[in-house]
């Protein structure tokens, strides 16, 4: 929405309340609507650049890990405020006949970090000969044909 104006009401004989009227810059000033043209266009993928398609894979995955990351540690501080983690500590110990297992979280992190950070690497290098599997199909069968409207704006004439 726009940003409120307040202008006065009209003067009208009716016993309505003496409020100002309440406007929206957007009434005040409406713009008139655009005239466009539409067509359908076609369009074909023929080439991803592998470069690109690499630096962009490993950003994509790079935030991903970060993610990934802040939600690990901040479950990590939930289960230990509620206690959870002494409970799964014992459940283990029972479960593989233990003498005694404690979590190191600090270890446990860092391990964590380091896997996410080669699952990166990988999903990055997997994404980036993806690509480069795509032009070397693209170059026998054409390329992926996609079909969108392309929008033109009309010289209106007063």
């Amino acid at each position: 929405m726009g940003t409120r104006v307040e202008e006065e009401a009209p003067q009208v004989a009716s016993r309505r309340s003496e409020r100002p009227a309440v406007v929206f810059d957007d009434q005040v000033h409406p713009e008139a609507p655009r005239a466009v043209e539409v067509r359908l266009v076609r369009r074909v993928v023929r080439r991803i650049d592998p470069w690109t398609l690499f630096r962009f894979s490993l950003l994509l995955y790079g935030c991903g890990l970060v993610v990934f990351m802040v939600a690990f540690v901040g479950m990590w501080l939930v289960a230990s405020g509620t206690g959870s983690i002494p409970s799964i500590e014992n459940f283990i110990t029972q479960l593989f006949a233990l003498k005694k297992f404690t979590f190191r979280p600090l270890q446990l992190g860092l391990a964590t970090f380091a896997i996410g950070v080669i699952g990166v690497f990988v999903a990055t290098l997997l994404t980036t000969v993806t690509g480069v599997l795509y032009n070397l199909i693209a170059d026998v069968v054409g390329g992926v044909e996609l079909t969108v409207l392309e929008e033109e704006p009309l010289e209106v004439v007063p």
